[in-house]
């Protein structure tokens, strides 16, 4: 199961302390955190991206993709900000699958 971050200092702790990488349209900012029973998501998808439609249908698609990560025991326990770029919005389903392997196998 994936939980959301939902305060404040996770975002901070994440901006002061959390490593980065980043796979073409997705970057990647993390902590590892063994003390918590799943892993905490949270999606960064400025405007610049593009309209709310399309924003959350990215947000939707990384979603499903987690899960999946998640069932095959991939990910593990920590804080995870997904950061993405506007070049996600033409992205196949399964270039944002090969970009969130990437990441993911990368921590």
């Amino acid at each position: 199961m994936i939980d959301s971050i939902r305060y404040r200092w996770e975002f901070a702790q994440l901006r002061s302390d959390g490593q980065y990488r980043r796979s073409g349209p997705i970057g990647l900012r993390w902590i590892r955190d063994g003390e918590l029973p799943a892993p905490r998501v949270a999606f960064a998808i400025g405007k610049g991206v593009g309209n709310a439609v399309q924003r959350n249908r990215i947000r939707r698609r990384l979603r499903e993709l987690l899960r999946s990560f998640d069932q095959h025991e991939q990910i593990v326990p920590g804080r995870y900000l997904f950061i993405v770029s506007q070049q996600a919005t033409t992205s196949s389903f399964d270039d944002l699958r090969t970009h969130l392997s990437r990441l993911i196998g990368s921590e």
